[in-house]
């Protein structure tokens, strides 16, 4: 099938020429088929830009340039990087928390759990602030469970329910 026919059938996959290099053009209904692996592996796994798309085209066929699929993470909302003034006030808590009470915190922003070794980067190359101001509501902390009993859940729901928005 030559392009001009692909175009006019509806086939999105194909690729398209324009001055000397291809590009392949996706649906919404392709990139949706894909979202659920590229949120998996780009966030979950926390591979690169780089990694991700070539999973998807060596495993599944999907290719695609790189200023669109960062676009396309754009569009998405997936994105990891957590300004700094979060990184300082989730740090700031965790270390007054670890102070004060000899407790761990376990943080989370925009849904995701923020792993302790990603806090210990920030705080080798940043200052903590005081930790008095409020959380941002993208921002939630809870403290681990210890031993599952109805009183330790009881006291972390009270605590989570303190946010701006109950988790």
């Amino acid at each position: 099938m030559d392009l001009s026919s692909a175009m006019s059938t509806g086939e999105s996959s194909m690729p398209h020429t324009k001055q000397g290099h291809v590009k392949f053009r996706h649906s919404a209904k392709e990139w949706g088929q894909h979202k659920d692996l590229i949120e998996r592996l780009y966030l979950d796994e926390d591979k690169s830009v780089e990694e991700t798309m070539r999973y998807l085209q060596e495993e599944g066929g999907f290719k695609v340039g790189k200023r669109k699929f960062k676009s396309q993470l754009k569009e998405w909302g997936f994105e990891k990087n957590i300004k700094s003034s979060f990184m300082q006030l989730m740090l700031a808590k965790a270390t007054k928390r670890k102070l004060e009470e000899d407790k761990d915190t376990k943080f989370r922003y925009k849904g995701r759990d923020i792993l302790p070794e990603r806090m210990s980067h920030f705080a080798k190359r940043s200052h903590v602030t005081n930790g008095k101001d409020p959380p941002p509501t993208l921002v939630s902390f809870s403290i681990p469970q210890l031993q599952s009993s109805e009183v330790d859940e009881a006291i972390s729901h009270a605590i989570r329910c303190q946010l701006p928005h109950c988790v």
